[in-house]
C-alpha cells in the first residue's frame, strides 16, 4: 500500500491539478466487465479494483478514500493519500452473510473468460478452470463516521461538472477465488469413462435367457451410494487462490449537499 501522508497534504493534493504522475504506482477499478452474463447480477454490477503495477491491497486501508471515474479508461484513480474518516478510524470488519457466490467451469468461451470478475483469470483454447468464488469479508467506514466536513473542504474548488465524477468509498469486499486449470480433454474423457461404467454395470447386471431367447436384469442389493466428488477436489491438480477487490461507491456530490443540509 503506498505512502499515507496527512489531512493537509490530502486536500492540497485534490485542489491541485488531478494528473497523477506515471511514475507513481496507481490503483484503477474496472468500470464494469459487461460481458459477465453467466455470474450472478448482484456480483457482476460491482466496481472492481485492478492491481495496477504489482502492488498488493490492504483491503481495510481502502474505506473512506476518494475515487475519481475517467470515462476515457473506463476506470476510477485512487486520488487520496489515505481515508477521509472521523477521528482516523479504522474500518470495521465483517463476515458476509452469504459466502459462496459462483461455483462451475469457465472456458475460453464463456462470456467473464479474463474479465475483472474474475481477476483477469483466463482459459486459453483447449482448456478449463474450475472456479469458486466466495465473499471473505467487507470492510466498512465505521457509521456515522465518513467525515463529511473534510470532504466538502477538499472538493470545493473542482469545478461542479467535473465533481460528478468523484466517489467516496463506503466499503471493500475481499473476495476470493479458488481455482485450477486442466485440459478440454480431462472433460470429455470423465463424461466418457462414466458412460463406460454405467454401461459395464448394466452388462453385469444382465444376462441371456436362453429358454425366453431374450435378456432380463437380474436384481442385486445396491452397495451405499458415496457422495459424489466435487470437481473441484477430485483433480489430480492442486487448486490454487487468487484475490479480487470491489468496492461500494457514494458520489461526492451526495455527501456536499447532506452537509449543506446540516
Amino acid at each position: 500500500m503506498r505512502m499515507l501522508y496527512p489531512a493537509a497534504v490530502l486536500i492540497l493534493i485534490l485542489f491541485g491539478s488531478f494528473s497523477m504522475s506515471k511514475t507513481r504506482s496507481e490503483m484503477s477499478i474496472s468500470r464494469r466487465a459487461a460481458d459477465s452474463i453467466d455470474l450472478p447480477e448482484s456480483y457482476k454490477s460491482r466496481h472492481f479494483l485492478s492491481n495496477d503495477g504489482g502492488m498488493t491491497y490492504d483491503a481495510a486501508a481502502i474505506p473512506g478514500n476518494i475515487v475519481k471515474y475517467d470515462a476515457a479508461s473506463s476506470a476510477y484513480d485512487i486520488m487520496t493519500m489515505k481515508a477521509i474518516i472521523k477521528g482516523n478510524k479504522p474500518a470495521i470488519v465483517q463476515t458476509p452473510p452469504t459466502a459462496v457466490i459462483y461455483q462451475g467451469q469457465v472456458t475460453s468461451t464463456s462470456s467473464f473468460n479474463g474479465s475483472y470478475v474474475i481477476n483477469g483469470l483466463k482459459a486459453e483454447n483447449g482448456q478449463v478452470i474450475d472456479l469458486e468464488i466466495r465473499d471473505d469479508a467487507v470492510y466498512s467506514v465505521p457509521p456515522g463516521q465518513i467525515d463529511t466536513a473534510t470532504v466538502r473542504k477538499a472538493a470545493a474548488s473542482i469545478a461542479p461538472a467535473e465533481r460528478k465524477n468523484y466517489y467516496y468509498v463506503t466499503d471493500a469486499t475481499v473476495t476470493i477465488l479458488s481455482y485450477k486449470f486442466h485440459a478440454v480433454e480431462d472433460v470429455v474423457d470423465k463424461v466418457s469413462k462414466k458412460a463406460d461404467q454405467v454401461n459395464k454395470k448394466l452388462d453385469d447386471l444382465s444376462h441371456n435367457d436362453t429358454a425366453k431367447n431374450g435378456v432380463y436384469l437380474k436384481m442385486k442389493k445396491q452397495p451405499k451410494t458415496k457422495t459424489p466428488q466435487s470437481p473441484y477436489s477430485a483433480s489430480n491438480t492442486k487448486m490454487l487462490t487468487d484475490k479480487a477487490l470491489s468496492v461500494q461507491l457514494v458520489p461526492v456530490n451526495d455527501l456536499m449537499d447532506a452537509t449543506s443540509k446540516k
